[in-house]
């Protein structure tokens, strides 16, 4: 991905919440009221992030690519249903391993234009393993830390918590904040 689309993809992200006015009114009552359409507009979103992404064309059927889709967005939504203390080493760790995969790059780039150094071919055989590393370690994190909220949310809520609420989300948090109720379903 060249520096101009990453900049501009960064841009979009940004920005795309202040586009919601210019939304029907159908669609802002929808969007606002209707956690399904929230999801469904997710996935949708993040299918076509991994379409501006995919720029070697690693992906090479639609059934994988509805399958890439679908386990990106449901690391997501399990992510999102952690702590802070789980989220942000998790967010560290996916850091370094982007900065690693740039590192991969430029020593593949090296040998393909015939100018790679010493060692250079051992230090991306090494870094390869360090990232496979570093993806158990994204998993464990999500995965982790997902758990730890998930038992302390039942215990917290006991009769009144919804699994599906948990992870679909809800309009308010269950503490006065604003946002996802996800412990419970009071209404």
């Amino acid at each position: 991905m060249e520096l101009k689309d990453a900049l501009l993809l960064f841009y979009i992200i940004m920005i795309a919440g202040y586009f919601e006015p210019l939304f029907s009114c159908d669609l802002q009552r929808l969007f606002t009221n209707s956690l399904l359409a929230k999801h469904i507009l997710a996935f949708i979103s993040a299918f076509f992030l991994i379409t501006l992404v995919d720029d070697k064309n690693e992906i090479k059927t639609l059934s994988e690519m509805f399958r890439t889709t679908f386990m990106i967005y449901a690391l997501y939504i399990l992510s999102t249903k952690a702590k802070a203390y789980y989220v942000l080493p998790m967010l560290i760790v996916l850091f370094i391993d982007q900065i690693l995969k740039v590192q991969v790059g430029i020593l593949e780039k090296r040998e393909s234009e015939k100018i790679a150094r010493a060692g250079d071919a051992a230090q991306r055989e090494q870094i390869i393993k360090i990232r496979a590393g570093m993806t158990w370690a994204i998993v464990l994190l999500i995965l982790g830390g997902m758990l730890h909220y998930y038992i302390r949310a039942r215990i917290e809520f006991g009769a009144k918590f919804s699994t599906v609420a948990f992870f679909a989300g809800t309009k308010e948090c269950a503490h006065g904040g604003v946002g996802r109720r996800v412990h419970s379903v009071r209404d």
